[in-house]
């Protein structure tokens, strides 16, 4: 307990100091995890987390929340910060809500990793987006009727899909929107 205690000390100092370099946060917590009890890990990296909320960083407050997630799944209103997070970042996008449906995120019977990779799967399917299919290649999302999806791949135009089975072609976030017309 006195060596998690030092730790924590630590921890919250360098929060202070440079709470920018996730990366050095992430070493720091490979370190420690030799000399402090693996359950102890999600309260520091929790002070991370409502640093980045504070600033709202939602990109780096969800990603640490993942982390805590893979760490330990029970923990108490994880999910309602998850959903906050996602709210935060997406809530402006006309299929949000939608998206957050699909994935039951909310529900506590639903695993919570499956449901954060169901949701955004869901959510990177709007207008404009790249989609990546294994046998069609590249599309752009046209056009989202209803619970269709009409996507314009480089050899087939025009192609609806229902969005169901939509979400089996990977989205392209780093895609750059000049390389496919």
């Amino acid at each position: 307990k006195k060596q998690y205690n030092n730790v924590n000390v630590i921890w919250k100092k360098i929060i202070e100091i440079d709470p920018d370099d996730v990366e050095f946060f992430n070493q720091f917590l490979k370190r420690v995890s030799r000399t402090i009890p693996v359950d102890k890990l999600p309260d520091l990296m929790d002070t991370l987390y409502l640093h980045y909320k504070a600033r709202k960083d939602w990109d780096n407050a969800i990603s640490i929340l993942k982390e805590i997630i893979n760490l330990d799944s029970k923990i108490g209103d994880i999910r309602k910060e998850i959903i906050e997070c996602f709210t935060a970042k997406y809530g402006d996008l006309p299929h949000f809500q939608k998206a957050l449906n699909d994935s039951n995120l909310s529900q506590s019977w639903r695993h919570i990793n499956d449901a954060i990779s169901d949701f955004e799967k869901h959510i990177a399917f709007a207008k404009g987006n790249f989609v990546f299919h294994s046998n069609w290649g590249i599309g752009q999302i046209a056009d989202i009727k209803d619970e269709n999806i009409v996507i314009n791949f480089i050899k087939k135009r025009g192609h609806m899909m229902d969005s169901k089975m939509a979400v089996n072609a990977e989205p392209c976030e780093s895609l750059d929107r000049k390389s496919v017309v």
